[in-house]
């Protein structure tokens, strides 16, 4: 069943997010911590369009990480696509998920894009060509160019939350380099928030360099306003 903009808080909470007895009060003291603890930005980038609220209610997911579901299920053909992502995202993906964090934005490609195919053997002519561009163009490019783990898997989720960007109506305008740490801020943070913008900037750079697929452009002002495309592989 595709979610409704409507409907998306109401039907997640009822059909996912069920609380249980005791919890209540524990759940929301570290929501709210968790909230406080999010600077400005960061907060406004995963609110997206909804409230405070509602992100409270949708928690362990966030509101832009649930837009972007909504654009790339109603892609796939099967009944209740979104719901079962939900599921496989909190149960299977993040079972030991700490309260107070956040599923994480990039972990959705993977719940959508396996290594052998779109899940649950979908077929959709677009997200083909994203799992193709992602898994036979840019991720081995990625392997070939990073021989430290910490920043292989930096620059995986960097691709990864571009691509999944892309596919969002509501997302894929100007695709930052600050969209792209918000978005996963818990994996991609570091020491400093510039320090942070210049290590995902110096990330689009080398595979700007590397794939005329991946199209950088650098702010030399602000590190923090790059913008990123990605061309899908024909």
């Amino acid at each position: 069943t595709e979610l409704a903009d409507t409907e998306l808080v109401p039907i997640v909470q009822e059909r996912v997010l069920r609380v249980r007895p005791g919890m209540g009060k524990r759940l929301q003291a570290a929501i709210d911590e968790t909230l406080e603890q999010l600077s400005e930005d960061t907060r406004a980038t995963l609110l997206h369009d909804l409230t405070l609220d509602d992100f409270r209610s949708l928690y362990p997911f966030h509101p832009a990480l649930m837009r972007t579901l909504i654009d790339v299920t109603a892609r796939l053909s099967r009944e209740r696509a979104a719901i079962r992502l939900l599921y496989e995202l909190l149960i299977q993906r993040h079972p030991d998920l700490p309260i107070g964090s956040l599923v994480p934005y990039a972990s959705l490609f993977d719940a959508v894009f396996l290594p052998q195919g779109l899940t649950g053997g979908s077929r959709n002519e677009e997200l083909t060509v994203v799992h193709q561009t992602y898994y036979e163009r840019l991720a081995p490019l990625i392997d070939a160019t990073y021989e430290e783990d910490e920043q292989r898997k930096r620059a995986h989720l960097v691709v990864k939350t571009a691509l999944l960007c892309g596919l969002s109506k509501s997302m894929r305008e100007a695709v930052t380099v600050e969209r792209i740490l918000h978005l996963n801020y818990q994996d991609l943070r570091g020491r400093t928030p510039f320090g942070s913008y210049q290590s995902i900037a110096r990330i689009l750079s080398d595979l700007d360099n590397r794939s005329e697929l991946v199209h950088f452009t650098p702010n030399a002002t602000n590190p923090a306003l790059g913008v990123v495309s990605i061309t899908l592989a024909s």
